[in-house]
Formats: C-alpha cells, structure tokens, sequence
C-alpha cells in the first residue's frame, strides 16, 4: 500500500517507483519519496528548529515588542524562544530552551499538549464523591441519639470505636433509600 501523499503527487510516485526499482524496500523508497529521513521527527532538534525558525518568521516589529516587553519583565531570552501556547510573553515559563521546559509547564500548569512534548492533562471537574449522608448530619443526628439513649452513650465513651457502628446506624436510619 503506497501512502496517500506519494500516490497523490506525480513527482513523488516517479521517485518511490525508482528506488523500489534500485532497492526494493517499500519503507527506504517511502522515506525518499516523501523525503522524511528517520531520526528527524518528534526529536529535540526538530523542536527548537521549529521554535527558532517561527521566532524567524515573525514580523520583525512584533518579535522587537515581543523581546523588549519579555526584557522590561525581567526575563532573559537569551538562547531561549517564545510558544505563545503557553503563554503571554511577559510569563518567563513561555520562554523556552528545550522541549524539556515544555513539559515542565504542561505539568506544572496541568495542560494538554502533543507532538514532540505529549502531556494529558488532568480533568480536575470531576464529580463529587457520592455519599449516603453529609458528615454534619451524621455529626447532629449521633449526638441526638446518643443524647436518646445514654447506656449507648457510655458504652461510645468506654470504647470509642462503638462510634463507627452508631455512625453506620444513622447513615442506614436517616440517609435516602433506594
């Protein structure tokens, strides 16, 4: 099976149907075709070219406001480049020198980033824990009833782990049931 993007360009198919002629390695001519040579995707050079080549990009008046406010701020950009991803140029955490700082502040920050750095964030919204009855409530409702019932009050006050079982019978006489 060719790949799309060989198939798709004439000058491309013309180039993999001749190294499969030379050298019969569907992979080899694949990686000729598309001109992707193993080693240079996902890797830390491939970043930081990446990161200098569209600090390089930039229109020269932004870059100059970008480095002067990144400079009024304290932050030294020196050898380091800008990922607006995360964040403002004034954050000393958006200035970067390696993948490395990426994924510091993917973690530190809980974001979700892919490519060369992969980080899942965390969902930090998840749904309360169920509980059969509120903490006060079992709180309120022991002391009424221990108040009720003083031989089960003194028994409670000789061995306190009694109380795990008159919490349990709150809980199964006052929470909701199914």
């Amino acid at each position: 099976m060719i790949h799309p993007d060989i198939a798709s360009h004439p000058d491309r198919l013309a180039i993999y149907q001749q190294v499969m002629q030379t050298d019969g390695s569907p992979r080899f001519a694949e990686m000729c075709a598309l001109q992707s040579p193993p080693g240079t995707k996902n890797t830390e050079r491939a970043f930081m070219q990446g990161a200098w080549r569209q600090m390089e990009q930039m229109d020269p008046k932004n870059r100059d406001t970008i480095l002067a406010d990144a400079k009024k701020a304290g932050i030294s950009t020196q050898g380091k480049c800008f990922k607006s991803g995360i964040g403002h140029w004034t954050d000393p955490a958006a200035w970067v020198t390696s993948a490395e700082d990426v994924l510091a502040v993917a973690k530190a920050r809980n974001y979700e980033v892919s490519g060369v750095v992969n980080h899942k964030a965390i969902d930090k919204c998840l749904p309360p824990k169920r509980v059969k009855l509120a903490p006060d409530i079992v709180k309120q409702q022991t002391e009424k009833l221990l108040a009720r019932e003083p031989a089960l009050a003194e028994k409670v006050k000789k061995n306190p782990k009694k109380l795990a079982e008159v919490h349990e019978r709150v809980i199964a006489t006052h929470s909701r049931k199914k």
